[in-house]
């Protein structure tokens, strides 16, 4: 992977998958952190890199989420963990 590339949304989210959700939780929960960001992160930010994203994006894509609330928040768990250093 070229080091351009390891600032998209993409590479971040690959990185989370590998390094935390795959090996920390449980199976069953880490397939679901990799359908929720196939299915709604990775398509909403597409080709995004990690510097362009602000809080309002991260606001507009809750907003965009707003009628499947459950689904919403765990999006924003996901985000969250994805952005947190270390």
């Amino acid at each position: 992977m070229s080091e351009e590339s390891l600032n998209t949304i993409d590479a971040l989210c690959e990185l989370y998958l590998t390094k935390h959700a795959e090996l920390k939780k449980k199976a069953s929960s880490a397939k679901m952190d990799r359908w929720l960001i196939e299915k709604h992160l990775k398509p909403y930010f597409a080709g995004r890199k990690i510097a362009e994203i602000t809080s309002r994006d991260i606001c507009e894509f809750q907003y965009f989420h707003r009628n499947t609330r459950t689904q919403a928040n765990r999006l924003l768990e996901v985000l969250s963990k994805m952005f947190q250093p270390g």
